[in-house]
């Protein structure tokens, strides 16, 4: 009898599973064609005016490397793992003139007086590994430069928006004019 029972409530187990199942896939398959949607080439504006993201050219980049900082013992003291990517980004005519400008604009900071833009990656112990990390960076600033800034579209805030922000500041207004005010009463 108790094996009975067993199998009956692990049969139940299986119908509810089944049933989250179901539910899973239909919610997946919700997903994907909401997916499906947004991906579409007609539906946004944006992706018209996005530049496509040009292929790196290795002969084109110079990587410099040195001993990387931090923890690490012997391997930090010995091995020059620290990778450090550079190219000038004026001369650069393997990436579109848009996408140089919003490049040059977006990582003002990384770009040294000579005009070379400089990524560099320490995290990993090996060469290799902190190269790669420095392709990654670099694409993924291509990619954030790849797409045009969206423009602000001036909006007022609503009439009833307007109320609930005088009420907040008067608030805190009347608090902040009661901090100062305190009476003893002895």
């Amino acid at each position: 009898s108790t094996w009975g029972s067993l199998s009956c409530s692990r049969c139940l187990f299986h119908r509810m599973l089944a049933c989250a199942r179901r539910t899973w896939q239909v919610a997946m398959v919700a997903a994907a064609r909401v997916r499906v949607l947004r991906t579409a080439p007609s539906a946004c504006a944006e992706d018209e005016r996005r530049v496509p993201i040009p292929e790196i050219p290795r002969d084109r980049i110079e990587f410099r490397f040195s001993r990387s900082s931090g923890p690490g013992g012997q391997n930090v003291n010995k091995v020059n793992t620290k990778a450090e990517l550079r190219f000038h980004v004026a001369t650069a005519d393997w990436i579109p003139d848009k996408m140089r400008a919003r490049l040059a604009e977006s990582q003002a900071n990384r770009i040294t007086h000579d005009g070379e833009l400089v990524i560099t990656a320490s995290e990993h112990r090996t060469q290799l590994q902190n190269v790669k990390s420095c392709y990654e960076k670099l694409t993924a600033m291509l990619d954030d430069a790849a797409n045009p800034p969206k423009e602000r579209v001036a909006t007022e805030p609503p009439v009833w928006m307007k109320g609930v922000i005088r009420k907040e500041k008067e608030a805190r207004t009347k608090r902040k004019k009661d901090r100062g005010n305190v009476k003893f009463d002895w």
